[in-house]
């Protein structure tokens, strides 16, 4: 009698699973579906506002502290950037070019372009912050 009730077990248990197995596999889906729908609406909550419009000028960049990092945040064309402050190579303080619109590093001569690129190093760049105006304030995304 006990080896007719483990091999009901059995199958039932078989038959449990298959069909839990099955019915989650379209619920995951459906919930990926919606998981990149919210992912979407989530993205507006994370920016960080970190100045006011006014305190940038054009082709000047302004130093501040985000999340424990110095970065400069600039205004090129309408664009706002943000870039770490810090020298990739040595660690230092980079100081900004107004006359040729690059970065650089007086400690190592590293000269760094708009998009982060090192002209010196292909393997060196400053790590970009994406920057964005919202209700006349400069914000960063957080990641």
């Amino acid at each position: 009698m006990s080896d007719y009730i483990k091999m009901n077990r059995r199958e039932w248990f078989k038959q449990a699973f298959t069909k839990t197995k099955d019915a989650s596999l379209k619920t995951t889906s459906r919930a990926a579906g919606s998981l990149a729908d919210i992912s979407e609406t989530l993205k507006e909550y994370k920016w960080e506002t970190v100045a006011n419009d006014r305190d940038l000028t054009d082709d000047r960049p302004k130093q501040i502290m985000f999340q424990g990092k110095s970065v400069y945040l600039l205004r090129v064309d309408g664009k706002y950037l943000g870039f770490q402050g810090i020298c990739p190579e040595d660690k230092q303080l980079i100081f900004w070019r107004a006359h040729s619109k690059q970065f650089y590093c007086p400690s190592c001569g590293s000269v760094y372009n708009l998009d982060g690129s090192c002209q010196q190093d292909e393997n060196l760049s400053l790590t970009t912050y994406p920057a964005r105006l919202h209700d006349e304030a400069i914000q960063l995304r957080v990641d």
